[in-house]
């Protein structure tokens, strides 16, 4: 696979969740990456910006969600960076759903975070010049 970088900016808006899976489907095909992987990734990141709409923008405050996607060839990872101007939150310090609870007698949410943390490996986050900053990096 070759070097690229796919750079994409949503409106915090719960709509564009179909848009970045419309364009992680022309990323699988132009890169020619895995179904699994794809899959995986799809999930992460639909989970993760669902909790970003739906909790970092109080009062309908209007916002941007960055998401970059680059593939350099080096250790055979592709790194994804989730950048956003919503109000502060670590989710990699959010406590982890208790599974063996049934779903309806589990609370909703914390799936985003156990996605991310099952899928992805080193998972890093910051809050650096007003944002929230995400970074994960998939096994290719």
């Amino acid at each position: 696979m070759n070097k690229f970088k796919e750079i994409w900016t949503f409106k915090n808006h719960i709509a564009e969740i179909s848009r970045l899976g419309f364009l992680l489907i022309d990323l699988q095909k132009t890169h020619d990456l895995s179904d699994k992987l794809m899959f995986n990734i799809n999930l992460v990141l639909d989970e993760l910006m669902t909790n970003i709409i739906s909790y970092g923008f109080p009062e309908k405050k209007e916002g941007k969600i960055h998401v970059e996607i680059e593939y350099d060839g080096v250790d055979d990872t592709l790194l994804i960076t989730l950048r956003d101007n919503g109000v502060p939150f670590d989710p990699l310090s959010a406590k982890m759903p208790d599974l063996s609870k049934s779903v309806e007698d589990r609370p909703i949410g914390g799936l985003g975070v156990y996605f991310a943390k099952t899928f992805a490996r080193d998972l890093k986050y910051e809050f650096k010049d007003d944002h929230n900053i995400l970074t994960l990096k998939f096994p290719h």
